[in-house]
């Protein structure tokens, strides 16, 4: 597998940082990782963006056309194996596996949520994904089938795993970054993060009081969205969202 601290020479990388990320880390490393990714920002003027879930980073992602790679720092995987009715079928009839079909009958896309956004990203067809994980087998979101194993079931050009341990947040190459989302998952993370919170918001100079929790997921939509669409979204989320 590449290793995905180095990025080939030319890479334009979206890196996505999930604050859940660091649940179980000691806290002094935590606070060491996220703030070598805000040194980046800062040293590299590296455009950010902060929101609750991370079903708004869409938005943000979409205005990097250029990106071949999305790297997101996260405790969960956040892709998963629900496709099109058609893509099923397709994989049914080829013999992956025909309980898939029949299992999902009357799902014919994926919900978007947090679980799903990986899904839905409008340059997926074009680009890699990779998934920093701090423990392999955990934080899965697929039903039937690993996406990072069956990559014929969803659209990116790639997808992978890359296993961190207490380096991976100081070695990756931020060079390449052209931007990055931080998604601050108030449902997930543990009070031992909540320090990241305070550091991201002396960083931002943004109070975070208006992220409201995600009361329920949107409604099923097929293919990219448009303007509209994510207009819709922030409105259903009924969150705040905030750019540099």
């Amino acid at each position: 597998m590449e290793n995905a601290l180095q990025q080939p020479i030319g890479s334009k990388v979206y890196l996505s940082v999930d604050i859940d990320f660091w649940n179980h880390f000691e806290p002094k490393e935590a606070q060491k990782d996220l703030g070598c990714i805000l040194r980046a920002i800062s040293t590299q003027k590296i455009p950010y963006f902060i929101c609750q879930d991370h079903a708004q980073m869409l938005r943000h992602i979409s205005k990097f056309p250029e990106i071949d790679h999305l790297v997101n720092i996260d405790a969960h995987s956040d892709i998963t194996d629900l496709c099109s009715a058609e893509k099923r079928e397709e994989i049914s009839t080829t013999g992956l596996n025909e309980q898939y079909s029949m299992e999902n009958s009357e799902l014919s896309f994926a919900h978007l949520n947090c679980g799903t956004w990986v899904n839905y990203v409008r340059q997926r067809k074009q680009a890699k994904y990779t998934w920093i994980t701090c423990e392999i087998g955990g934080g899965n979101c697929h039903l039937s089938y690993d996406p990072f194993k069956h990559k014929d079931i969803v659209e990116w050009k790639d997808c992978q795993i890359y296993a961190a341990d207490q380096d991976t947040i100081q070695k990756f190459d931020y060079s390449s970054v052209v931007a990055v989302g931080f998604a601050l998952s108030y449902e997930y993370i543990e009070s031992s993060a909540l320090p990241l919170i305070r550091m991201l918001h002396k960083f931002s100079g943004q109070s975070f009081r208006g992220f409201y929790k995600v009361v329920k997921n949107s409604k099923n939509v097929q293919g990219d969205f448009s303007e509209q669409d994510f207009d819709k979204i922030d409105r259903m989320y009924k969150m705040k969202v905030f750019y540099k």
